[in-house]
């Protein structure tokens, strides 16, 4: 029978397993045997008499058990399933299938087996064949077993024999009952050691080791032991080594916990007792520190346990509270410029200290502890504390967030933004209109902290009685508590709506002559565009004011600011001479004379600002700025002529200060432009500071969510470790690797407070307010666990390190989402509806032209039909509203990771309002609902070329987001050949150091050119920005030539820092770590970590990031080594480890780039369908192209 068989195939294991049963029963029997011989001869030599009876009865006692043994070996069997068991366990392979073949029946009334069954038994059959199952266990260790029993059988004859053969008075009984009994002269007889007992009274650490030595002069006995008295009146004797060299016998103590004493025994002689006291260092155990905020917060105190790292608002109080291993004399925190501040034992118990104190500035203090024996603590503990700036309020302008040109009976719709880290006392609005008092709008009182806030404003110029050429200037404000909590106003950036005529005329010039009208203008020098320049330059100067009184800087900064602005002032006063010169009319002589009595009363009011250092004065200025700007005003024209301009801009207008764009686009100019062009690459914008904090913050979520997965991973094999382990060994090396986990899991936590300390920071608290909470929890996740490892609760441990692997988890994902990265997906998404709204329309079109034909007129025209055509385009319309709907969200969320998409959507939107396809489609329908398709017919062409339009602007807007993965990639390799640099030369500074080795660190990077420097394209120009055109020197990748040459201390967006240098991004910086030691052993070894964190974030490939990860992690255990031994790197292995492998990545990265970026630099720009009257005849034109024809 196939069962039959297949239990035929299970005998050999059976037999195998039950011969190991017996020879293990076997060593059990012979080891017993062994320790009573051993105790039958102790006994025997002590007495000093032999045992008659013992040999004999030991000798029948292991007979006896050995029939036993045998029987029980032989008549217990091995159950099939349990063999089964094991064999699928040796061979995963079966998948089951022996279990299920030994577990089958065969059917009651036929006693066969079904065909399945028989299949089941067949296929175990067939494994059996090719697989030994008796292998499981294999033949060597039956063998190892029977050499055992061989040794033990063999001593346990021999101590059976040395008892039986024991002679009478061979024992320490002996001497007192055979021989002299001992007196005085046969101890004076007996030798006398010389010996010195080392360390003699000590002190040991406690859990440490002591090792004592006892050194003996002259002769020497045979053997010597140590007697370790416990505080508890156990007596432990320890056998001590002799050395070979020396007289010297050595006895250690493994581990040292409590008091004890000790003497040394040796040839019937002791040496004195002597005692052992155990101390411990001062160490710090935990710290908690307490967090009292100013009142005007209004928050309650705060407590943090087991904390490293704090922040606390200027102003605050901190109470640092410190839980110790023992009481100690002094505790002092040691910070910069080795300032101490003491801490004082607290009430609460002995071995706390406490300290409460104000920081006024960050700083990193040490931890000094001496406790009453003058012991210091051999490891400083360090705690971060950060001051964090009572920030102003956030308040920037949403709509329109520019300066406006509008008419004299216009509704200007103004909103902003405000947000603040402990709340707002009054927000509002101030504008003045030309030299009028500022008016005072109040829109919301006592807004909530940490909360954005929309404000919004409905300014009517009518209502103001605005005339044309004046100036409306306008801001928000927002009132907060300053750090001595007395109110304080922010100011947004001051904009300006300038009033224009009701009548303005455009005229179309010619595109063929534009450069020759601009060149003609300029040797003109023309009055109205002078005054045009003049009046941005005036504007400038005004902003410069107004920041420089946002700001309010120091008396020094103050007043070198105001030298700057009057400068500026002078310069556009010796413009306005030259203007002066050739006017001719009145009115404007007029307008002139104005505008130069109010710029030699800024000059003047700048003068007395510089002289008596008086900051008021520059609000006085201010308004005399903006009445010589009101007066340039009006020296402008009214009469424009513009052309269409094709430049690298995208098509902006000629118009100088691209003035009324609404009413340009109306105009329908003439459309003569080439239709080729040379292909540019976008060149990829320098991230700003805070879209580099959040994939910063991004990064080090992930990092932490893998750690602290590995770290769980790990706890689960050591519960389960744990509870498998059969010997006290195995349970002391598995709570050893508990212990590094657990100071594993303690470092997780001073990374988790070092990235709340991040997210803390005043640049990130409005855009990570939320996560920030998410990780406090999530910290008490991390801490929870930390304890339960410290008190052995392993199960415990590992549930909360799930939790908090999973949280985190979480916030990387959602953090993930309010990156910029989300935008991908974003664009991707609008750019398919808009796909789907413009196929759509097309649709609807034909069925339109279908219904309107004489062919299927009948058929179309009725009342269904038309309904079904009313309904589909108003489901357009609300296509349409929901597609502009989400751009607008777009635009509101891309504003600071993505201003140039946030831009283009923007005008793809406001062109939208423009052309108003949706109410065309509103018409379209409403006249099919009236019987009038073809008149529909004609509305919605329009409908179809707006919707056209928001299409072809959402693809352009993608472009910016989508179509920089190979920008990406050129930034990635040039940033990674500087973090390659930095690292050669550390090795190349290293050797010279050492005398210089063989070894010599690559001087060049793979395909460098001779002469070419590091990160410097081939082809490329010294100190040229990759992909900037030559001849533009200091350029940034997607700068204009004309923005490198603003004005210092103008408004945010417009122009560089007031030093004239452009504010350090990791891009621009680009260069290497500098500072003392290079990157592995130097200071800079974190701003090269996040460096490279940046490389990793701008690769897609998950390959390539996760060789960058591994570079990384690398040289982080290579740094983490350095700090812990103080040693000099192995530098053939940083070469090996870090330098080949990066070497390797940016060859990798060359190869893709090239792969990627074609030689092609004509493209056409024209991609319009061929009408469709025409299309059968191109077709037929190209078939007989084709042909040969």
């Amino acid at each position: 029978m196939p069962m039959q068989n297949v239990l035929d195939q299970l005998t050999p294991l059976a037999r195998r397993m039950r011969a190991m049963r017996f020879l293990r029963g076997l060593s059990a029997i012979w080891s017993i045997g062994i320790m009573l011989a051993i105790g039958v001869v102790v006994t025997q030599w002590f007495a000093g008499e032999p045992i008659a009876e013992a040999v004999p009865l030991l000798a029948g006692a292991a007979l006896a058990a050995v029939l036993l043994a045998v029987i029980a070996a032989y008549c217990r069997r091995t159950p099939g399933l349990v063999l089964a068991r094991k064999i699928e366990q040796a061979f995963p392979d079966l998948d089951k299938r022996l279990l299920t073949a030994i577990e089958q029946q065969p059917d009651f009334q036929t006693g066969t087996l079904n065909f399945l069954q028989q299949q089941v038994v067949r296929e175990a059959l067939v494994h059996s064949a090719s697989n030994d199952w008796a292998s499981v266990v294999p033949r060597s260790r039956v063998h190892r077993l029977l050499r055992l029993q061989a040794c033990l059988l063999g001593l346990f004859v021999a101590l059976t024999a040395l008892a039986f053969a024991a002679p009478v008075g061979s024992g320490p009984a002996s001497v007192f009952t055979m021989g002299a009994p001992a007196t005085d002269e046969a101890a004076a007889e007996a030798i006398v050691y010389d010996v010195v007992v080392e360390p003699g009274d000590t002190e040991a650490e406690r859990s440490t080791g002591l090792i004592v030595l006892a050194r003996f002069k002259g002769e020497m006995p045979t053997d010597a032991t140590l007697v370790v008295e416990h505080a508890n009146g156990r007596t432990e004797p320890m056998r001590m080594s002799r050395s070979l060299d020396d007289p010297v016998f050595v006895g250690r103590l493994t581990s040292v916990t409590q008091a004890l004493r000790y003497r040394i025994k040796f040839a019937e002689q002791r040496t004195e007792t002597f005692d052992v006291g155990v101390f411990e260092y001062p160490e710090l155990v935990r710290a908690d520190a307490e967090k009292t905020l100013p009142e005007y917060t209004g928050l309650e105190p705060t407590t943090l346990e087991d904390i490293r790292h704090v922040s606390i608002l200027e102003g605050g109080t901190l109470r640092l509270i410190c839980q110790l291993n023992k009481p100690v004399a002094s505790a002092k925190l040691i910070g910069p410029e080795d300032r101490e501040i003491e801490l004082t034992a607290a009430a609460s118990g002995e071995a706390v200290v406490e300290v409460a104190f104000a920081p006024k500035e960050s700083a990193e203090y040490r931890l000094a502890l001496v406790d009453d024996t003058g012991r210091e603590n051999r490891r400083r503990p360090v705690f971060r504390i950060d001051v964090v700036a009572n920030r102003r309020p956030e308040l920037k302008l949403a709509f329109p967030a520019r300066d406006l040109r509008v008419s004299p009976i216009e509704e200007v719709a103004l909103e902003a933004n405000v947000w603040d880290d402990f709340g707002l006392q009054q927000t509002g609005l101030i504008f003045s209109l030309a030299d009028e008092e500022p008016q005072t709008v109040v829109l919301a009182e006592a807004t909530a902290a940490k909360e954005r806030q929309s404000l919004k404003h409905l300014m009517s110029l009518e209502t103001m009685q605005a005339e044309p050429d004046e100036l409306v200037s306008y801001y928000f404000f927002a009132d907060d508590f300053g750090p001595d909590g007395e109110s304080r106003r922010t100011f947004s950036d001051m904009y300006f709506a300038v009033v224009r005529h009701f009548e303005e005329i455009f005229r179309q010039g010619d595109p063929s002559q534009q450069q020759q009208q601009q060149d003609k203008q300029k040797k003109q020098g023309g009055q109205a565009q002078q005054a045009e320049e003049l009046a941005a330059q005036q504007k400038e100067i005004i902003n410069a004011n107004w920041k420089v009184i946002r700001e309010q800087p120091a008396v020094e900064q103050l007043v070198k600011d105001a030298k700057l602005i009057r400068e500026a002032q002078q310069k556009a006063r010796e413009a306005l001479e030259k203007i002066a010169e050739k006017v001719q009319d009145a009115k404007s002589k007029t307008f002139v004379e104005v505008a130069a009595a109010k710029m030699d009363a800024v000059i003047l009011t700048l003068t007395d600002v510089v002289d008596a250092d008086s900051a008021p004065l520059l609000e006085q200025a201010l308004a005399q700025e903006q009445s010589a700007y009101q007066a340039l005003l009006k020296l402008r024209a009214r009469e424009h002529k513009v052309v269409q301009s094709q430049q690298s801009d995208g098509g902006k207008s000629s118009s100088k200060s691209g003035r009324s764009q609404q009413q340009l686009q109306q105009l329908e100019l003439d459309n003569k432009k080439n239709r080729y062009e040379n292909k540019r690459n976008a060149n990829q914008q320098a991230q700003p500071p805070a879209n580099r904090e959040q994939l910063q913050v991004l990064n080090r979520l992930k990092e932490l969510a893998r750690r602290q997965g590995d770290t769980n991973k790990k706890l689960k094999e050591l519960e389960a470790a744990l509870r498998a382990a059969e010997t006290e060994k195995e349970k002391e090396d598995i709570r050893r690797r508990l212990k590094r986990l657990r100071d594993e899991q303690e470092q997780m936590l001073r990374d988790v407070d070092k990235l709340r300390q991040r997210m803390d920071q005043p640049e990130n608290q409005s855009q990570m307010a939320d996560s920030k909470k998410q990780l406090d929890q999530t910290r008490e996740r991390v801490k929870q666990a930390s304890e339960a490892l410290r008190e052995g609760q392993v199960s415990k441990a590992l549930n909360e390190g799930t939790r908090a692997e999973r949280d985190l988890s979480q916030m990387r994902e959602e953090f993930r989402r309010q990156t910029a990265s989300q935008f991908e997906d974003a664009v991707k998404d609008l750019k398919q509806q808009a796909q789907d709204l413009e196929q759509r329309e097309q649709e609807l079109a034909d069925t339109l032209k279908d219904m309107n034909t004489t062919k299927s007129s009948r058929r179309l025209k009725g009342p269904r039909e038309r309904q079904q055509l009313e309904d589909g385009f108003r489901e357009q319309k609300q296509g349409l509203d929901d597609l502009l709907d989400r751009t607008r969200q777009v635009i509101e969320e891309a504003e600071t990771s993505e201003p140039l998409l946030s831009k283009q959507l923007y005008d793809t939107v406001r062109k939208s309002r423009v052309d108003r396809p949706g109410d065309a489609l509103d018409v379209t329908a409403e006249l099919l609902k009236r019987g009038f398709p073809k008149d529909a017919g004609q509305v919605e062409k329009q409908a179809a070329r707006g919707i056209s339009d928001v299409r072809k602007g959402i693809d352009k807007a993608a472009e910016s987001v989508l179509g920089n993965e190979l920008d990406g990639l050129k930034r990635a390799k040039a940033e990674l050949e500087n973090l390659s640099e930095d690292v050669r030369d550390e090795l190349a500074e290293a050797e010279q150091r050492e005398g210089g080795g063989e070894r010599k660190a690559e001087s060049g990077k793979p395909g460098q050119q001779p002469g070419q420097q590091p990160g410097q394209q081939p082809g490329q120009q010294p100190g040229q920005q990759p992909g900037q055109q030559p001849g533009q020197p200091g350029q940034k990748p997607g700068q204009t030539p004309s923005e490198g040459s603003r004005q210092p201390g103008l408004r945010s967006g417009q122009q560089p820092s007031k030093s004239g240098k452009p504010s350090p991004t990791f891009v621009t910086q680009g260069g290497r770590a500098g500072g003392p030691g290079g990157v592995l052993t130097g200071q800079n070894f974190q701003e090269w970590s996040d460096r490279m964190r940046d490389v990793e974030e701008m690769l897609g490939d998950p390959k390539l990031q996760s060789e960058v990860a591994a570079i990384r992690d690398r040289a982080r255990s290579m740094r983490a080594e350095f700090k812990r031994h103080s040693k000099k790197p192995a530098w053939d292995l940083i070469q090996k480890q870090l330098v080949a492998p990066m070497a390797e990545l940016e060859k990798r990265l060359a190869e893709e780039i090239a792969r990627r970026d074609t030689d092609k630099s004509l493209v056409p720009i024209d991609r319009d369908p061929v009408p469709s009257r025409y299309s059968e005849l191109v077709r037929l034109y190209y078939e007989r192209l084709g042909s040969g024809k």
